[in-house]
């Protein structure tokens, strides 16, 4: 039987200027003009099955980004296109669903979401196996969500309530030492947790930079960690925070096996 724990999910939202209608027929209706709108990614496509542009249709894709199936048992991937209501373009709308092939594969479908202008979101969702509050706690406690690629340099409050502070951490992403002073917000009623990067490695690239978390409750003990990127990049040449969607989710994986040992 497969892990919950191998299973994750992700979304992007991305504005588009082309008419909502244009955007979407390119995908249903005729996928192999993608080539040519993205050369530098997409290689092209072949029908294995089926007919273009038809429902069912099984197509072979070829792009630069990795074999996915070198890393994953399953990749759905679903696009929806939302007209902007009084004006032209709109939002394309990404979901990936994936299940890796083991607790050892580093997988972020993230990349192969396009590139993407101003405020920029991403989702990702992971199962946690113990029950949200535990979970949540380790977050409220400050020092208590430290994992073996995390190290707290600096903690202090903001607030006599306890609820903001101001955190320096040392964190190993991507295999390099980098530093983070972020304003953390805790929303103990909703189980939410803020982080508003300040200074730090990550803004040589972004000009801004937030995460939040929420944890969601199950009823068979488990819960769901649910996290939210909002970033605006510095230029247009600078990509998706693809490392640090891969850092958050292994430190999910990491900070609960900690946690699970602890009880």
């Amino acid at each position: 039987m497969l892990k919950p724990s191998l299973q994750g999910e992700i979304e992007a939202d991305v504005e588009i200027k082309a008419p909502a209608t244009k955007f979407y027929h390119m995908f249903a209706a005729r996928p192999q003009d993608l080539s040519k709108a993205s050369l530098k990614n997409l290689q092209g496509c072949r029908v294995q099955e089926g007919e273009m542009g038809k429902v069912g249709t099984l197509v072979t894709w070829n792009y630069v980004q990795g074999r996915s199936d070198e890393r994953v048992q399953e990749l759905l991937c679903t696009i929806q296109v939302t007209p902007k209501q009084g004006g032209p373009g709109g939002v394309a709308k990404g979901r990936f669903e994936y299940q890796r092939i083991d607790e050892n594969v580093d997988f972020a479908p993230i990349k192969y979401c396009g590139a993407m202008a101003g405020i920029e979101t991403l989702d990702l969702e992971i199962q946690v196996n113990m029950p949200a509050d535990r979970f949540f706690n380790s977050f409220k406690n400050k020092k208590g969500s430290f994992t073996d690629k995390t190290e707290a340099v600096s903690i202090y409050h903001d607030d006599t309530n306890y609820n903001s502070s101001i955190q320096i951490w040392n964190l190993i992403v991507d295999g390099k030492m980098e530093q983070i002073k972020e304003k953390t917000e805790v929303d103990e009623e909703n189980m939410s947790v803020s982080f508003l990067a300040m200074e730090g490695d990550v803004l040589e690239q972004y000009k801004s930079y937030k995460i939040t978390l929420d944890v969601v409750p199950r009823d068979d003990g488990v819960c769901i960690a649910k996290w939210k990127w909002e970033y605006e990049k510095l230029n247009v040449d600078v990509p998706p925070p693809t490392k640090y969607i891969a850092f958050v989710a292994d430190y999910t994986r990491d900070l609960e096996t900690r946690l699970l040992s602890e009880s």
